[in-house]
């Protein structure tokens, strides 16, 4: 399906590594038709904060700890990117502004100007993405 680099959303990553998320066998099925055809599997610092923190929160410390030992995509082909201080404050001028609509995260944001930035398409199951991916130039997948 893919075959350019992907970001992965915190939204896919906590359906794809809790079993118990009610879109957990779609993210395992998403994975075997977008990530084995994808360039580089990307990640940032603030997508690792947002889904550890919400796996934390469902299955406690102990089974974030499992979660992330056992998962492959984790281990290895999952390249983490850190927010440099530019887009850092980019991503902030815009946040603040009035016209963003309530549902885009400060994360989702700087996820968005990332993919316009690295030419990537994103892998999310928050539809909001589909406004972001038309208004910054990237694909959202599923």
């Amino acid at each position: 399906m893919a075959s350019k680099g992907l970001l992965l959303d915190s939204s896919f990553l906590v359906a794809f590594l809790y079993q118990d998320d009610p879109l957990h066998a779609r993210a395992q099925e998403v994975a075997m038709q977008c990530l084995v055809n994808a360039e580089a599997i990307y990640t940032t610092n603030l997508i690792f904060i947002e889904y550890a923190t919400v796996l934390a929160m469902r299955v406690g410390r102990k089974g974030l700890q499992e979660a992330l030992n056992k998962d492959a995509l984790l281990q290895g082909g999952l390249e983490e990117l850190f927010v440099t201080e530019e887009l850092y404050n980019e991503v902030r001028r815009l946040y603040l502004r009035q016209d963003l609509h309530k549902d885009i995260s400060f994360v989702d944001l700087s996820s968005a100007l990332l993919a316009k930035k690295m030419s990537l398409d994103i892998l999310s199951f928050d539809k909001h993405f589909k406004v972001l991916g038309q208004k910054y130039g990237f694909k959202v997948l599923p």
